[in-house]
């Protein structure tokens, strides 16, 4: 009966505010995965260009999200000005940031327009492109965990 009360109190309490940063990020992961699911046997041309245009407006996304997150009034400075012990956990996700900004741009790379000897394979761009959305979903989760861990105990304070 506890568990059930407790899950119900978790459940109402409102979204940390951590969420609208992610809004724009996902907008372009669903751009890009509707562009990567496209068929493309029989049209790699038209398939490339449109994942390519998308894959960009990804990529920019993604390195506005950096560069606001990161810069010094946003929200790793912030969580780092109220809980300095969290300044380790802060520093592995700007690893990471550095890390999807680099995978992003070498996907471009595999989306080159084919050469003889070196044919155009848009089943290796899914699959790397697969490994880049999972490992920024996996990113956006331990942000938010961050967020919520720092946010649960401001709120708790004082209860």
């Amino acid at each position: 009966m506890n568990r059930q009360r407790d899950q119900r109190t978790q459940s109402a309490q409102p979204d940390p505010p951590a969420a609208p940063l992610h809004e724009p990020l996902l907008d372009a992961m669903h751009r890009l995965e509707a562009a990567l699911a496209a068929p493309a046997p029989g049209r790699e041309e038209a398939w490339r260009g449109r994942v390519a245009v998308e894959l960009r407006s990804f990529h920019e996304t993604l390195a506005a999200h950096v560069s606001s997150t990161e810069s010094r009034k946003g929200m790793f400075g912030e969580i780092e000005s109220l809980e300095p012990a969290l300044h380790h956990r802060i520093d592995r996700l700007r690893h990471e940031h550095a890390d999807l900004v680099r995978q992003s741009l070498s996907l471009e790379t595999h989306l080159a327009p084919a050469t003889p000897g070196h044919p155009f394979n848009f089943h290796d761009v899914r699959q790397r492109a697969g490994w880049l959305l999972t490992a920024l979903r996996h990113h956006q989760a331990l942000e938010a965990d961050l967020v919520f861990e720092l946010y649960d105990s401001d709120v708790g304070v004082g209860d």
